[in-house]
């Protein structure tokens, strides 16, 4: 039995390529990523906690990169994921100690909300400095991811001891937000998140220790360069090369 070979055209073979793997792909999206700063005195205030995180006021170690970054969603207004990473380190020193406390951050959230979702469910919303309700209504709620982490890992400083801070929220009915004004402590004008957090400590040479503390996170947002998924990059290439091959073909 012969066979017959059907010749494809280049241009068409390299179509049927980026067709194949983008069927075979999920669906190319570029998640976002903001910076992440200090607001007028500190990123994380942590008052209740003082054995386990000598200090109150904390503030990101800026080599540290500290960043917020949106999953499964254009931007912070639509994603149904984020992660906060980075360093805090204490500005004030508990007892006199002369070494400030550092701590890794690594918060991840979801799912994320509406106002209108949020508010629906039973929860709330904290607003200070007059945002308008034309404002806050535009904010993104996001809940404790189940399946990450809500920790503050020990990296130096007093006591010298590996300790971990678990993270929840204090009032189960006001989360993570996101938004204009949602720092609770700049202007309406200016990106930012906010939440009540609750603490217990872990110490790695005695188990859990549970000393509850509390406490809130107060940052700015600025926006960095966003970057696309591999899937997206992959099709970007392949689509230039059917450009290139589309183009030759015109000259030849």
């Amino acid at each position: 039995m012969s066979l017959m070979k059907i010749a494809m055209p280049s241009s068409l073979s390299a179509l049927a390529v980026v067709l194949s793997l983008t069927a075979l792909a999920p669906s190319a999206q570029a998640d976002s990523t903001y910076q992440a700063h200090d607001t007028s005195n500190h990123a994380f205030w942590l008052p209740g906690a003082h054995h386990a995180v000598p200090g109150t006021n904390y503030k990101w170690v800026e080599d540290s990169n500290p960043m917020l970054s949106f999953h499964d969603g254009t931007d912070w207004s639509d994603a149904n994921y984020a992660t906060l990473t980075g360093q805090i380190y204490a500005t004030d020193f508990w007892r006199g100690h002369k070494k400030p406390s550092v701590w890794e951050v690594h918060i991840d959230f979801g799912p994320g909300y509406t106002y209108d979702q949020w508010i629906g469910m039973g929860g709330d919303v904290k607003v200070e400095n007059n945002v308008p309700e034309s404002v806050y209504k535009t904010w993104r709620f996001y809940e404790l991811d189940p399946n990450g982490k809500a920790q503050l890992n020990y990296v130096s400083g007093r006591g010298g001891h590996p300790k971990t801070i678990d993270l929840d929220f204090y009032d189960s009915d006001l989360i993570f937000q996101v938004g204009l004004g949602a720092s609770m402590k700049n202007p309406n004008d200016v990106l930012g998140a906010s939440a009540w957090i609750a603490s217990t400590t872990r110490h790695a040479q005695f188990g859990r220790h549970c000393r509850p503390g509390h406490g809130d996170i107060n940052i700015e947002l600025t926006p960095t360069a966003v970057v696309p998924t591999p899937s997206a990059a992959m099709a970007g290439l392949l689509g230039l090369g059917l450009l290139g091959v589309a183009r030759r073909k015109r000259r030849s």
